[in-house]
């Protein structure tokens, strides 16, 4: 059966997030969204109630292909699982994904604000619309303004809900900008935007480079450069991971110390379902980092007695650039010394005239306290 092309079918913009691109497809064509993919389209699977943009089935590809002529692999683009091999190995449908903010779906409920924007995008664009970069974690920052992103409406603090346009509100044809908020029809360009005011903060100006370029190789770390995206991101979400553990409290503080910054123990499970201004803190900690990679991190290490296995408990796991910094300026092995060696280094104590006991040995043969305690016992033994 042959399929009529919808008499309106906007064309994906740059970067558009799938689900942005399929609001405003429906609102363009003057319908409500269920009426629009159920009737129209005749889709009868769910979409509004999973989170579409990282799992849009084939199916749907094909019907939207069908009425709209875009191409199959353009409309699959526009999905965040055009990031694998990227920033993540590959996107499962539920399963919590690195970097990608977290919706908390719960039936046709979304717990968490998993959609920024930015108000001055939304006010320049001739048609608003949201990119995919926007349900990034990462980022925090317009790569273009260099305002703060924002999540929620500031009238009614709700989150971005741009596929809810027009629920509620029967035998009304929706508003077609997509930039109103859905609960009560704020206008988000007109939010005013808010700036990160850090003065001789180095690490703002890494950040809006790593930004601008996180999808464009070679990826810097210091004087390295890196032609595997996917070893780059995969080695940040890793020294994220430590650096947000409880372990880490001193190597947070020392940071502090010496950036200025204010990491605190996190509330969340997940950087990815971090608030806003958590995670703006810990990625200008990691651009700070990566500025100075490796002389910033071993340093705040350093003076936090911060070791390998503070890092991550398989070592293995890490990309190379990662794991050969840590292995061997952070890879404290323990020599463990014989008893030959510990009665001999008891009797070095003897003849110098000291008393052989476990305070003498630490502060004069530099011996740890259980080695002391051991050497103690041989002794004693004699």
């Amino acid at each position: 059966m042959s399929v009529k092309t919808l008499p309106i079918h906007p064309q994906p913009l740059p970067e558009e997030l799938l689900s942005s691109w399929m609001v405003r497809l429906a609102l363009a064509n003057r319908f409500s969204l269920h009426t629009f993919y159920n009737k129209v389209i005749g889709y009868n699977g769910q979409i509004w109630t999973r989170d579409v943009d990282r799992s849009c089935s084939y199916e749907l590809i094909d019907l939207l292909h069908q009425y709209t002529k875009q191409p199959r692999k353009v409309i699959q683009s526009l999905s965040l699982s055009s990031y694998e091999g990227l920033l993540f190995e590959s996107l499962s449908s539920n399963a919590l994904a690195p970097w990608i903010l977290s919706a908390g779906i719960f039936h046709r409920k979304r717990r968490n604000a998993a959609l920024q924007y930015c108000p001055l995008c939304l006010r320049e664009d001739s048609t608003p619309y949201f990119r995919k970069t926007w349900r990034l974690a990462f980022y925090v920052l317009c790569e273009h303004h260099n305002c703060l992103m924002e999540s929620t409406c500031p009238s009614c603090k709700q989150p971005v809900l741009h596929h809810r346009i027009g629920i509620g509100k029967e035998n009304t044809v929706p508003h077609m900008d997509i930039s109103l908020c859905h609960y009560c029809g704020y206008c988000l360009k007109y939010v005013t935007p808010r700036y990160l005011y850090r003065p001789g903060c180095v690490a703002k100006h890494y950040l809006l480079k790593l930004l601008k370029h996180h999808s464009n190789g070679p990826w810097k770390c210091g004087n390295n450069l890196l032609s595997f995206g996917l070893a780059y991101f995969k080695g940040i979400w890793f020294l994220l991971s430590s650096l947000r553990s409880k372990k880490a409290t001193v190597l947070r503080e020392e940071i502090n110390r010496a950036t200025g910054l204010h990491l605190k123990a996190s509330r969340y499970h997940t950087f990815e379902g971090a608030d806003h201004s958590e995670r703006l803190e810990y990625m200008l900690c990691i651009s700070w980092i990566l500025s100075g990679w490796p002389k910033h991190y071993l340093s705040a290490c350093y003076k936090a007695n911060y070791v390998r296995s503070s890092v991550a408990e398989n070592p293995k796991k890490l990309p190379y650039w990662f794991n050969s910094i840590i292995d061997s300026q952070l890879g404290r092995k323990v020599y463990i010394r014989s008893d030959e060696e510990m009665l001999a280094a008891c009797h070095y104590l003897y003849s110098q005239k000291q008393r052989v006991t476990r305070a003498n040995i630490i502060s004069e043969l530099g011996f740890s306290s259980d080695q002391a305690i051991r050497a103690a016992k041989i002794w004693a033994r004699l």
